[in-house]
């Protein structure tokens, strides 16, 4: 017997959900995945940013050559500064060269404006203007001067010292290596003397390289070949505006045929104590507290002249340099101090293969 006036029947679907247990798995593989895919997609953008700093390196190198080939030397690695100022750096020389024409008119048409004439005894002298002293050239963002894999930096000590937010550069040229070979490594023996200037804070002052205070580098002094000789590498603590070159830190005694030593701010030495990202290992710059966000930490010794400052770079392994020739390489954090010795000279007559 049915009760009712319809014979419908009414159905009903069950909705099933996830269960608790079933969640937490997806959640669980979903974590994997990102675990396993993260480092992956980390490495594959730092491979990016490794190769545009080669290319970066690759287009520097061109710029020095083109300067070469239109002034039959390679480029300063500092203008010579007056009056105790900072000269340029070889970054201002080879802005020309590197499709930069518009603001490297920008900069002499302020550097002629600024300039001082003076009469003295000696005869008349133009006192330039240094770096720090040029307008509208704040925050001026150069992206070939500088290594992606580095965050944005400025320079800290026009930052702290005059309050400029000057853009700094990763990219430094080679000084030499004079100093290290002959009084660290005097095995290695045959050093001009010349080659090389001592300092306080500044470290040694070296000669013999492609890229130095005031240089005029021909292709015919780089006797050990332009394929066997650093030019530009890496560097990324205690950074510097790429306008800024270096001036002279001692008057040196030209009676006893002695050199001034300088401040080099735009290349760098190649020692053996400090291979390539030593991390702090032999210690920091003698000035690191004064141009830094962070301080020495405890037990941190302050022995790092400035022209000995660190080469390094954010890429796992090592740190790119360019070579005279035009080649970029890479160069692995344990290579030989010997062979760093001889690639950072153009002229010590060493038989090495490549690093």
């Amino acid at each position: 017997m049915s009760f009712g006036t319809s014979s419908e029947k009414v159905c009903f679907r069950a909705r099933r959900g996830f269960t608790l247990v079933e969640l937490l798995v997806v959640i669980a593989i979903i974590g994997v995945l990102v675990a396993l895919l993260l480092p992956a997609i980390q490495a594959a953008r730092e491979s990016a940013r490794r190769m545009t700093c080669t290319n970066h390196l690759k287009q520097m190198g061109l710029a020095n050559l083109n300067y070469e080939s239109s002034n039959k030397k390679l480029p300063p690695g500092s203008t010579a500064g007056t009056s105790n100022k900072n000269g340029f750096s070889w970054h201002v020389e080879i802005l020309p060269f590197a499709e930069f024409s518009s603001l490297n008119n920008q900069i002499q048409q302020q550097i002629e404006a600024k300039t001082v004439t003076r009469t003295t005894r000696a005869g008349t002298i133009e006192d330039l203007p240094e770096p720090y002293q040029l307008e509208d050239v704040d925050e001026i963002k150069i992206d070939v001067y500088r290594c992606p894999s580095d965050s944005l930096r400025y320079d800290d000590l026009a930052r702290i010292t005059w309050g400029r937010y000057l853009e700094s550069t990763n990219y430094y040229g080679v000084a030499g290596s004079a100093y290290s070979r002959s009084v660290q490594n005097p095995q290695l023996g045959g050093i001009d003397p010349l080659d090389f200037r001592t300092g306080s804070l500044e470290g040694s002052t070296n000669f013999d390289g492609p890229l130095f205070y005031d240089s005029e580098v021909k292709f015919s002094e780089i006797t050990d070949g332009t394929s066997n000789t650093f030019m530009i590498g890496e560097r990324w603590y205690q950074v510097r505006s790429w306008l800024i070159g270096g001036r002279e830190a001692s008057s040196g005694n030209p009676s006893n045929n002695v050199a001034p030593s300088h401040l080099m701010y735009s290349v760098k030495n190649i020692d053996s104590r400090y291979l390539p990202n030593s991390e702090f290992g032999p210690g920091y710059y003698v000035l690191h507290d004064n141009y830094s966000e962070e301080k020495i930490p405890p037990g941190g010794q302050a022995v790092v002249g400035l022209n000995d400052l660190y080469w390094g770079s954010f890429h796992s392994g090592g740190v790119n340099f360019a070579y005279v020739d035009g080649s970029v390489h890479f160069i692995s954090d344990d290579i030989d101090p010997l062979t760093w010795l001889a690639m950072g000279s153009r002229n010590g007559g060493e038989v090495v293969g490549q690093p």
